[in-house]
């Protein structure tokens, strides 16, 4: 993806963005070092891709970009991360909690930064989470009726 950091300002989304930079935001980036952090980021959640869940997580991000538009304009996967940090949080907080806080503290000084769309990470940590448990919930419902 860090072919396309020379198209940032066109995937960008805000409010005089054209449509379609709703349905790509998330691939763009603005520099090297910020493709370089998204995609070791995506490393460390890698293994929870599931056709399923990437599909809601592009499906929040879409749906959020025409509902909120902060003052900056968004570009960027961390939304996309934001949503697998809240899907592992609830797995995190049982097995691993001092990992569970390290990403929660992460998470939120992040959206305290300069630049960094707060709002857009916060929904998306919270859709994950609320993902995961619904996830959860339809696997358990699966083997009682077996």
């Amino acid at each position: 993806m860090a072919f396309i950091i020379p198209l940032h300002a066109n995937l960008a989304v805000s409010p005089s963005s054209p449509q379609y930079s709703h349905f790509v935001y998330m691939f763009g980036h603005a520099n090297f070092i910020h493709w370089a952090v998204n995609a070791w980021c995506l490393l460390m959640v890698h293994r929870l891709f599931r056709f399923h869940r990437v599909l809601a997580s592009w499906l929040a991000s879409v749906a959020l970009s025409f509902l909120y538009y902060p003052s900056l304009p968004v570009l960027g996967a961390s939304v996309i991360i934001s949503f697998f940090m809240g899907f592992t949080a609830p797995w995190l907080y049982r097995r691993k909690r001092l990992a569970f806080w390290q990403m929660l503290i992460l998470l939120v000084i992040g959206c305290l930064l300069p630049h960094i769309a707060g709002i857009y990470h916060l929904i998306l940590f919270a859709i994950g989470f609320i993902y995961a448990k619904a996830e959860g919930f339809i696997r358990k419902s699966q083997k009682l009726n077996i």
